[in-house]
């Protein structure tokens, strides 16, 4: 029996990247039932105070015992005794994903053979030792009839912790101030050829203000009057034009109503996607039709104006969605990969929640009291950020 050498790299990918004689821990059982694992790791970054690692848990349930999911805990493996970060039913009930489970059901139940993903996000201290691996402990809930719930703590998914990254990034677009926004596109999973998986793992909204802090002007149903509509679109590196996608019409500022139904194909609406090397894809969605400034095959230069900001596509105010992801057949097919800016001023953050009541307002603050300049870094959540 022989295995090529792809194979081999494969394999020494999932080994530990700390040698450890530390063994993960399942006591309530006489063998295994649950099966869980990380299928995609990217790079950490920084971000403020932290460096965060994103990933999906997949568990599922190989019995026909059922179970309730009650927390997630990471935990290092030089240090096991201690966890490094607790997701509890508060934090499953919106980030634990139970794909195709019918209505009605228990999200957090999974009976035999059933499967969920917990997205998860996990911030470490960038200052000090960071742990070179982590694994997992679940918090299980089991209910026999006639006696008390008893809980289950299984130990699975061993993961290494990855290096940061080292992609740095020109602007996507000119210098200026810029509302962005991450929320809404963390937890989204597409399948291509068969294979799930999150390519805007690290997908940003970028809308711009002016000095002032305005978005829009008078009529905010016409595209016309936002900001940054018709605004250039430039390559965040050298690379080659690999794909793209032109003609969908564009929405009505605004409006709950999409011009052309959304779907895998329309998505991203007009959109540019560009190889910058070391099997990554640049991908910029949403631009204006008819003004695509590039073709297939194209080569293009860091900072080269390549479209124009517009709202077509699953978009409802003129913007410009960002992201890098892994080498895919399809757009939105690939791995989204963390990335970093030189510099940037945070002006201000805002949470998912209030994020979208800043369009009640005329403009948005451009001033803080704790405004603070960002160096190599990547702007996590939502906020505003000037360049």
């Amino acid at each position: 029996m022989s295995c090529n050498g792809s194979q081999k790299e494969e394999l020494s990918a999932t080994n530990p990247t700390d040698e450890t004689h530390y063994q993960l821990k399942n006591p309530d059982f006489p063998v295994e039932i649950i099966e869980a694992y990380v299928p995609f790791v990217s790079p950490s970054f920084k971000s403020g105070d932290s460096n965060h690692v994103s990933y999906e848990l997949t568990i599922l349930n190989d019995r026909t015992i059922p179970f309730i999911l009650k927390a997630v805990e990471v935990y290092d493996v030089k240090n096991p005794e201690l966890a490094i970060a607790v997701y509890d039913s508060t934090y499953l009930s919106t980030h634990f994903y139970r794909h195709g489970l019918p209505k009605g059901n228990n999200p957090m139940e999974l009976l035999g053979n059933e499967f969920g993903v917990v997205n998860i996000w996990l911030h470490l201290k960038a200052s000090g030792p960071a742990p070179k691996e982590v694994f997992h402990k679940l918090v299980f809930e089991r209910t026999k009839e006639g006696q008390a719930p008893k809980i289950y703590k299984m130990e699975v998914a061993r993961m290494p912790i990855p290096e940061p990254t080292a992609v740095s990034l020109g602007l996507p677009f000119k210098k200026g101030n810029w509302l962005y926004a991450t929320a809404g596109h963390k937890d989204a999973r597409f399948i291509t050829e068969g294979k799930a998986s999150y390519a805007q793992r690290y997908a940003i909204d970028w809308l711009t203000l002016d000095d002032q802090g305005h978005y829009a002007v008078d009529d905010r149903s016409k595209n016309t009057n936002w900001v940054g509509y018709g605004a250039d679109v430039l390559a965040v590196a050298d690379g080659t034009v690999v794909a793209i996608k032109d003609g969908i019409i564009e929405n009505t500022a605004m409006s709950e109503t999409m011009a052309t139904p959304v779907t895998r194909a329309t998505i991203a609406g007009n959109y540019i996607v560009l190889d910058i090397g070391h099997d990554i894809y640049a991908v910029y969605a949403h631009l204006i039709p008819e003004h695509l400034k590039v073709a297939i095959g194209d080569k293009v230069k860091k900072g080269q104006v390549i479209g124009l900001l517009g709202n077509s596509g699953n978009s409802d105010a003129p913007h410009l969605h960002f992201h890098l992801e892994t080498k895919s057949p399809k757009v939105l097919g690939g791995e989204g990969v963390p990335y970093y800016f030189s510099e940037f001023k945070q002006l201000a953050s805002y949470s998912d929640d209030a994020i979208d009541g800043l369009f009640d307002l005329e403009k948005i603050p451009l001033t803080a009291s704790d405004a603070s300049t960002r160096i190599n870094e990547l702007p996590m959540g939502n906020g505003v950020v000037a360049f």
